[in-house]
């Protein structure tokens, strides 16, 4: 899949910090972290850095799936970024969210600011 290098320079041009929420995994065994280690690496290849700490509960999941989705949160979703900063097993119950599953393998909370899916 192609990717637009004008909509990822946007994208990430307007994210100077913040927080995110990383998601990863295979159904039905979805996990979750929350993250602000986030950088934009290369636009030519589209090329982005998520800093996780090989101890993390969702590292694993991670390395394993080798598929995620980064999704900037806006001020708005406080409570999703507490809930996915807790160690252990993340709650996916939210209404109305596939958690990716009509995107494949990506997951995603189909909420915030902007999603990135990745491999």
């Amino acid at each position: 899949m192609a990717i637009d290098e004008q909509l990822q320079r946007q994208i990430m041009g307007r994210f100077a910090t913040g927080v995110t929420v990383v998601t990863t995994g295979r159904a039905p065994d979805w996990s979750g972290l929350t993250a602000n280690a986030v950088a934009s690496l290369s636009l030519d290849p589209p090329l982005v850095l998520v800093a996780v700490e090989k101890n993390a509960h969702s590292y694993r999941y991670l390395t394993e799936s080798r598929c995620f989705a980064i999704n900037l949160l806006t001020v708005e979703q406080e409570a999703i970024s507490r809930r996915f900063a807790r160690h252990g097993p993340k709650d996916f119950s939210d209404p109305g969210d596939d958690h990716g599953r009509d995107r494949g393998a990506d997951p995603g909370r189909n909420a915030g600011l902007r999603r990135l899916s990745g491999r």
